[in-house]
C-alpha cells in the first residue's frame, strides 16, 4: 500500500524502493513485478514497462484478461499497434 501511494504521489525512487523490496521478499509473487511495470510505466519508461508485463504474464499460471488489457494499452502508447492487437485477440 506504501508503493501505491508512492506511485500516485509520483514518488517514483520510493514506489521503486520498495517494488523492489517486496520482489526479494517475495519472489515468487507476482504482485511485486506487476508494481513494477506500473511504475515503470507512471513514470513514462514505457519499453522497461513492457518488459515487466510480459515477465509478469510468463510468471502468470493463466492468462488475466485485466493484465493483459494493461499491456496491450502500453503497447498502443508505445505505437506498436499490431502487437497489442495480437495481445489481445489472444485472451
Amino acid at each position: 500500500m506504501l508503493g501505491q501511494a508512492q506511485r500516485v504521489l509520483k514518488d517514483f525512487d520510493g514506489a521503486t524502493s520498495i517494488v523492489q523490496k517486496l520482489q526479494t521478499g517475495f519472489p515468487n509473487d507476482s504482485r511485486g513485478g506487476y508494481r513494477d511495470a506500473l511504475v515503470l510505466s507512471d513514470s513514462g519508461q514505457i519499453d522497461k514497462a513492457i518488459a515487466a508485463f510480459e515477465l509478469v504474464m510468463k510468471r502468470a499460471a493463466s492468462r488475466d484478461g485485466s493484465l493483459v488489457y494493461e499491456y496491450a494499452g502500453l503497447l498502443e502508447r508505445a505505437g506498436r499497434l499490431g502487437d497489442a492487437e495480437r495481445a489481445l485477440r489472444g485472451v
